[in-house]
């Protein structure tokens, strides 16, 4: 048992009770046993850990002394240091101003405790519709899908795990903030943010109508089998049509930067940086490697193509 106590326990009631423990269990030895007995090595133990706990004591309060001088020493050189004077009052620091309103209610004692335990909306205080409450990823405030005005019933079980507040907003591309957060795009089925200059193809401001980010967009088309190459960076303007399958048309910034990015086979678009996209060397007409069946197999001993 002793071996155990830290120094800390020395002057506490554990300390002390097992010390008045350890005198009557002594006195009552000594009365049955006579004081002839010889000391074993438990008792030689337990004064060896009575006059270390009392060294240890000493040793505190001369330590605490020393803080109480006015000059300190250099632990390491062990020469005197200039003592520096400190304002009474600190500037107390201030959290950033929130991006949403928050609601500052006061309870009673009694609905104080029975309430403590629940979850209350940042924004209006109240803890009520609790099957539309979500929670930051980052900051673990508690808010009301309406109040933040989040899709709630268009997100996934992954969207409501990763979703983040409107003061905790970031974008999903560079995982950070813009130094223009005008330039943060929300997607309207998920609430994820993006920045416009990131995305692909890129926008220069906010597309008119509906915004959806690539891992919200489920394709009827194609059963999202255009793009080989999933990316954070992809969005549609309907969730139900991809990019290669004519989701991203219908702006015109967007129109004049993939209007020759159009396979002459499938008719549907492709990315610039996607693979598998060969040029006529005759007609300067781009396709799908997997639409020009007939050079498919031997299209590195093709004169006629090239891969671009």
């Amino acid at each position: 048992m002793f071996r155990h106590l830290t120094p800390i326990l020395f002057e506490g009631k554990f300390w002390n009770e097992a010390k008045r423990f350890y005198k009557i269990c002594l006195t009552r030895v000594f009365e049955r046993h006579g004081k002839a007995t010889l000391p074993g090595n438990y008792f030689i133990k337990i004064v060896e850990q009575f006059r270390i706990g009392e060294d240890i004591l000493v040793k505190e309060l001369k330590r605490i002394q020393q803080d109480k001088s006015v000059k300190k020493k250099d632990m390491i050189v062990g020469e005197a240091v200039e003592t520096m004077n400190y304002q009474k009052t600190l500037a107390t620091p201030t959290d950033a101003i929130s991006c949403v309103p928050c609601a500052e209610i006061q309870l009673s004692k009694l609905e104080a405790h029975y309430c403590s335990w629940m979850e209350a909306c940042f924004t209006c205080g109240s803890s009520g519709a609790a099957d539309t409450m979500l929670f930051c990823i980052d900051c673990g405030e508690a808010y009301h899908s309406f109040c933040v005005n989040a899709p709630i019933f268009s997100m996934n079980y992954k969207a409501i795990a990763s979703w983040r507040c409107p003061n905790c907003k970031i974008c999903e591309i560079a995982g950070t903030v813009p130094v223009d957060e005008t330039k943060l795009l929300y997607c309207e089925m998920c609430d994820r943010g993006f920045t416009l200059d990131l995305l692909d193809p890129p926008l220069s401001a906010v597309p008119p109508g509906l915004w959806v980010c690539g891992n919200c967009v489920d394709c009827k088309v194609c059963h999202n089998k255009s793009d080989q190459v999933i990316s954070r960076k992809h969005w549609s303007r309907d969730p139900e049509r991809c990019y290669a399958c004519g989701g991203c048309s219908g702006i015109p910034i967007v129109d004049s930067l993939i209007k020759d990015c159009r396979c002459n086979v499938c008719n549907k678009f492709y990315r610039k940086d996607d693979p598998g996209v060969i040029r006529c060397k005759k007609c300067k007409s781009h396709v799908h490697l997997r639409c020009d069946y007939p050079n498919k197999l031997n299209i590195l001993r093709d004169e006629e193509v090239s891969l671009v």
